[in-house]
């Protein structure tokens, strides 16, 4: 397979018409999927499946809370400090599962 642009040195300037590596695991898979080239390599019956396996972990990944999610929103459901010890916190530990989607 050969690579079709020119490689960018130094700023992106020039580049700007360079399509771009896919930023998400579902672009990816869809782009995975819909490629001659995998299906030629691979075959249909493996990309298929593959490419079912990521949409399913995508799937996964939008029901998860996110330790991000955690530190950022936990905060605004606990009480005021007022002396003594500091109440705990919720950690990485934790994991919370979102409701399934259409229940």
């Amino acid at each position: 397979m050969k690579l079709t642009a020119k490689p960018i040195e130094g700023t992106n300037q020039g580049a700007e018409n360079v399509p771009r590596a896919p930023r998400t695991l579902i672009e990816t898979t869809r782009i995975f999927r819909q490629s001659d080239s995998a299906r030629d390599w691979f075959g249909d019956e493996f990309v298929d499946h593959f490419a079912a396996t990521r949409e399913w972990e995508w799937r996964q990944w939008l029901d998860a809370v996110t330790d991000w999610e955690l530190k950022r929103y936990s905060r605004l459901f606990e009480p005021p400090h007022r002396g003594g010890a500091a109440p705990p916190r919720l950690t990485n530990s934790v994991r919370l599962r979102a409701r399934p989607r259409g229940r």
